[in-house]
């Protein structure tokens, strides 16, 4: 009984310093995450397309795809060795 009396203004110290470091993660976090929004839309273009969807789509018009690219890549490399296909 004597030990709960002990125990119990401890406990409750301990809940409202949980809280409080809670509180300044989720303040933290919140912030980080406002921050790392601000940069993307400060990143987007106006046509919503960055440089590397433009050169894709480019690629994908003209016939040229990734498969295509190491199906080429592959018969080079077996042409050099000396394998036929």
């Amino acid at each position: 009984m004597h030990m709960r009396k002990w125990c119990g203004p401890l406990l409750q110290q301990c809940s409202h310093t949980y809280s409080i470091n809670y509180q300044e993660k989720y303040k933290y976090i919140t912030e980080k995450l406002s921050v790392l929004r601000t940069e993307m839309d400060d990143l987007k273009r106006e046509d919503g397309q960055s440089h590397l969807d433009i050169i894709h789509n480019d690629n994908v018009r003209q016939g040229s795809t990734k498969r295509k690219l190491l199906d080429q890549v592959f018969i080079l490399l077996c042409n050099l060795v000396g394998v036929q296909l």
